[in-house]
């Protein structure tokens, strides 16, 4: 099945959102931990951040993305 040009577009909208949806939740995490984070905390929230960041750069480079 070929697929057609607002296919293609399609494909990158999502993709641009969820990457968009990542960073925000990156962004909240990283203003939680300066502001709120318990001590014992850090640990897990870098985790959590690895996870999400890992996640949003294998999206970011995919194959569907580019093309």
């Amino acid at each position: 099945m070929k697929h057609t040009l607002k296919d293609h577009w399609e494909t990158y909208r999502q993709q641009s959102q969820t990457h968009m949806d990542l960073q925000s939740a990156t962004a909240v995490l990283h203003w939680d931990q300066e502001t709120y984070l318990p001590n014992k905390g850090s640990g897990q929230r870098a985790r959590q951040l690895a996870t999400l960041n890992a996640y949003a750069h294998d999206l970011i480079t995919s194959k569907t993305y580019g093309d």
